[in-house]
């Protein structure tokens, strides 16, 4: 390796995913250098979000709220230098863990000809997804101050879902009968698929 600074090449590195950033949300990675070619990373996203609705017509309310996050331990090995370039390949292996839930909350209060009825009901989707895959990357030699790390590869992942649906409101029997079983639970099958990986980070080493 190219250890041209005084103190040896820089260990860690701290990087934005700017793929992800442009569309979804922002994940962020933190490297470390074990020795000349493998090294440690972990990178990983966290969304919340809630909405609220109020209609005009009823009494009647809904909300929304989305929280998700997920995390990608790997280890790389750094195979090639280009010491004109100053650019380093590697191939990196992953791991991915994924947990998205979705909860909805509704309310809503009619008078169907003097004939008040109550629906208050909420029901919550939860993902989870475990998957592996491998890359191969390019990134700024480290001893860079700068990084820029641009990679691509494939993963397997598999996902299982499971709803959740509750009615608060026991006595109106026909929006039970139509619309829910009280309050029960459901596991879907179990979801494989394949998929591509890319990503394109800038950040700082140190």
């Amino acid at each position: 390796m190219n250890t041209g600074d005084e103190d040896g090449p820089l260990k860690n590195a701290v990087k934005m995913n700017l793929m992800n950033a442009a569309f979804s949300y922002p994940s962020f990675a933190y490297e470390r250098r074990l020795n000349e070619h493998v090294a440690f990373q972990l990178e990983g996203a966290f969304r919340m979000g809630s909405k609220a609705n109020t209609a005009s017509t009823s009494i009647s309310s809904d909300s929304k709220s989305v929280s998700s996050y997920v995390l990608y331990p790997s280890m790389r090995y750094y195979f090639f230098e280009s010491k004109k370039m100053k650019l380093e390949n590697y191939f990196s292996l992953f791991y991915k863990f994924r947990r998205f839930q979705s909860k909805n909350d509704h309310s809503s209060d009619y008078d169907s000809y003097n004939n008040p009825n109550y629906i208050d009901y909420s029901n919550t989707y939860t993902e989870i997804t475990n998957g592996a895959g491998l890359l191969l990357g390019l990134q700024t030699a480290n001893t860079s101050h700068f990084v820029f790390d641009l990679y691509f590869g494939t993963q397997l992942q598999s996902s299982t879902g499971s709803w959740d649906f509750y009615d608060k409101d026991a006595s109106l029997s026909g929006f039970k009968q139509n619309y829910s079983l009280g309050s029960a639970a459901d596991v879907f099958s179990v979801m494989n698929s394949s998929s591509l990986r890319a990503g394109f980070t800038i950040g700082v080493r140190f």
